[in-house]
């Protein structure tokens, strides 16, 4: 059976296509962590929904990535499937996010679940909280449209009517309140239905209450309860019991059903089936002594019975993220360092408000720093790939993502102390300019000014690209070939043009970036002309840092770059960035900018009160000290009978051997261009072979066809078309086929 998903806006933008990719791009970041060495092997995870699938394909190896994709396509096809829709496809439910701490200081969690409570039980229809993911903050709520319109109403009407619940409870008994409570939710709840009788309910914002736009399915309620047997029998199926480990999972993960730390133990099957009631776990408690479910032999079958009632019943249950939060902040875990593998830090600024308003307070008291940090946003901080800070006193990301605020304390007066030495300030950063992307008309004059070998002010944009190649067929058509791969198509008789129309023409669906072929250029003339380990990230750098250039600028920078190639490999960064600095003078004169590079300090620490000393200084005491730490590394060699240079000077003699094959191919270049040297590449690939091993059979067909067509009579005279084919027999012909026609012959 075949079926047929379409969506508006893609497949990418269905849900359980949309899932899939969220999953598989999480999985891909946290296997390229762990590939570079960056996950503890103790690690403690959780996953809010879907996350939860994620998380345990990539931590814990339960689900393969084909198993991944299949589960969680399926478990979308089962969730979307499991409401009516009328014809046009809508249906009764949808969600919403509330927020009780909007409704008054005094209003909490507490009175929430009351109110939802009251107008579940009044209305009789589904209402359900289905995730809790900040204290008194951040709350899910699921259930027909009818029952959130009456949610919705009844928190507008207790925050108008500033109804202090606490304080009602203090004049009245307990009862008296949820009489009280009932009376309102009666009276909104009619108003409710007259209104679900007109037609659709199209849910407004409240005062604590957003609607959820877009989802029409009660996920994570008790109303998905019929999809759970199809999904276990599911589940069984795609879940290899052999590829288990029960090591992986103990104490380390905090499923969404239970939120407490998986155990393979009665209690914690207890725990789950007190919850779910469900008929498996049921057997099993009913006979776990006599089966010996904690014996070491059944430990594995125990993980993965557990593991699947937890994820069967997950859709139909609500998710506890506060509770799997307060885990994970509190002991044993009490994390320092949380990542969130997603395309956005939506559990990350849940963690750091549950953070603020729980344990900010004891963890400055105890000094704790905890840095939260999410894969999609925070890469440079996860992979520990900081630049080099310009300032002594700049911040690195996780010292971000600590408290700001300091506990309060008397006034202390500090002793005196000497005057500390300070370094001189640094270089003053370039004035940024305002970046501006580039524009079709500068590009076309760079790819030209490059393939004619001209500079860029000599391409005039009066003429075109037909005038430019003085009549070489050839050239033009080279030139409207890289065009075409620069922009994607040219307009008819683009070449006919000039270039400062065909830029207008070209500009309206530009990107304003460099394209595949300006790319491919700059690359080589990264690669091949500059220093090694000089590479673009360094060049950017340079541009930005020396000249305050943006992304667009840089680029132009770039581009002209490649019109002004060095002749020879620069061999140090400082000639590197001298010839960029040249470059950037060139770009400034060609677009009308007064560019500047930044400046020396103003030495303004010496204003600080300490003493200053110079940079040449400084520089000159490490330079002490390292010639001293040098004359004792070789009087250690001198005693060892070593020497260290060994390595260094055949090294040297490389990088000398290195250059001068470089200057060779320099030259090559220069002399017969790019296309020259890239046409006498080796273009052989061994896929591409083809062996020709049958030709003993063909030999022995063509023999045959032959044979046959003599004692037939259709062979009678002998052309050169004849003597042809015999040629052709005679030179395939082996000892085997010789016999054989002479057996079909005698």
């Amino acid at each position: 059976q075949s079926y047929t998903f379409q969506s508006p806006k893609g497949l990418l933008y269905a849900t359980q296509f949309s899932q899939i990719s969220i999953c598989l791009v999480e999985l891909s970041a946290f296997r390229d962590m762990q590939d570079r060495g960056l996950i503890p092997e103790e690690a403690a995870f959780a996953g809010h929904s879907l996350g939860e699938y994620a998380a345990l394909a990539a931590l814990a190896g339960v689900l393969q990535v084909k198993d991944l994709v299949d589960v969680v396509l399926y478990r979308g096809l089962t969730m979307q499937r499991a409401v009516q829709r009328d014809e046009e496809g809508r249906s009764n439910y949808g969600m919403m996010a509330c927020n009780p701490s909007r409704i008054s200081p005094t209003f909490t969690e507490a009175a929430l679940h009351e109110v939802i409570e009251t107008v579940s039980r009044v209305s009789n229809r589904l209402l359900q909280t289905v995730n809790m993911n900040v204290y008194n903050q951040q709350y899910v709520v699921a259930g027909e449209l009818v029952t959130l319109l009456t949610t919705t109403n009844v928190l507008n009407f207790i925050k108008i009517k500033k109804i202090d619940l606490p304080q009602l409870l203090k004049q009245m008994t307990t009862e008296e309140v949820r009489e009280k409570l009932t009376e309102i939710v009666k009276e909104i709840f009619a108003a409710a239905v007259e209104e679900e009788k007109k037609g659709t309910i199209q849910l407004q914002r409240g005062f604590a209450t957003i609607p959820l736009a877009g989802i029409d399915v009660p996920f994570h309620s008790r109303y998905l309860t019929g999809g759970v047997t199809p999904f276990r029998a599911y589940l069984s199926k795609r879940i290899n019991v052999e590829n288990i480990s029960p090591d992986n999972l103990r104490l380390r993960y905090i499923p969404n059903l239970v939120a407490a730390p998986f155990e393979t133990t009665k209690a914690y099957a207890e725990l789950i089936f007190n919850q779910t009631d469900s008929s498996r776990l049921g057997k099993a408690l009913a006979h776990w002594e006599r089966d010996g479910w904690e014996t070491e032999e059944k430990e594995q079958q125990l993980t993965a019975l557990l593991l699947i009632e937890l994820l069967a019943y997950q859709f139909a249950s609500p998710v506890r993220w506060i509770e799997t939060q307060d885990i994970l902040f509190s002991p044993p875990y009490d994390f320092e360092r949380l990542i969130e593998f997603g395309p956005s830090p939506t559990l990350v600024g849940m963690a750091q408000r549950t953070h603020k308003l729980k344990y900010a307070k004891a963890d400055l008291a105890r000094g704790k720093r905890r840095v939260m940090l999410c894969h999609g946003k925070d890469q440079e901080a996860i992979y520990y790939s900081f630049a080099d800070a310009e300032e002594d006193g700049s911040a690195t990301a996780e010292q971000g993502s600590a408290p700001e605020t300091s506990a309060p304390g008397p006034a202390a007066v500090a002793a005196p102390s000497p005057a500390p030495i300070v370094s001189a300030s640094p270089a003053a950063a370039a004035a940024s300019v305002p970046d501006e992307p580039l524009k079709a008309t500068d590009t076309i004059r760079a790819v030209l000014a490059q393939k004619l070998k001209k500079p860029i002010a000599d391409i005039q944009l009066s003429k075109a690209i037909k005038d430019m190649v003085g009549g070489k067929s050839t050239l033009q058509n080279e030139l409207i070939g890289d065009l075409q791969l620069e922009f994607g198509s040219l307009p008819e008789r683009g070449e006919e043009m000039p270039l400062e129309e065909l830029g207008s023409t070209l500009n309206s669906g530009y990107s304003g970036t460099l394209g595949k072929h300006t790319t491919g250029l700059v690359s080589r003339v990264v690669g091949g002309k500059l220093p090694g380990g000089f590479n673009m990230s360094a060049v950017k750098a340079h541009l930005s840092k020396a000249w305050g250039l943006g992304s667009g600028r840089t680029d132009g920078v770039l581009l002209v770059a490649l019109t002004q190639e060095p002749a020879m490999r620069l061999t140090s960064e400082p000639e590197a960035k001298a010839w960029l600095d040249s470059i950037v003078a060139t770009y400034s004169t060609l677009n009308n900018l007064n560019l500047q590079q930044g400046g020396s300090g103003s030495g303004g620490a010496a204003g600080a009160g300490g003493a200053v000393i110079s940079s040449e200084e400084l520089d000159k005491l490490r330079a002490h000290e390292q010639a001293h730490a040098r004359r004792q590394i070789q009087t250690l060699e001198r005693y060892l009978d070593e020497d260290h240079r060994t390595s260094a000077r055949a090294a040297d003699s490389l990088r000398q051997d290195l250059k001068n094959a470089q200057g060779q191919l320099d030259a090559i270049a220069s002399e017969h261009g790019e296309v020259y040297t890239k046409g006498i590449m080796p273009r052989f690939e061994p896929l591409k072979a083809r062996h020709f091993s049958s030709y003993w059979n063909w030999s022995r067909q063509d023999a045959m066809l032959a044979y046959y067509a003599i004692i037939h009579g259709e062979l009678t005279t002998v052309d050169r078309e004849i003597t042809a084919r015999c040629l052709t027999i005679m030179n395939r012909a082996d000892q085997a086929m010789v016999d054989y026609m002479q057996f079909y012959i005698d």
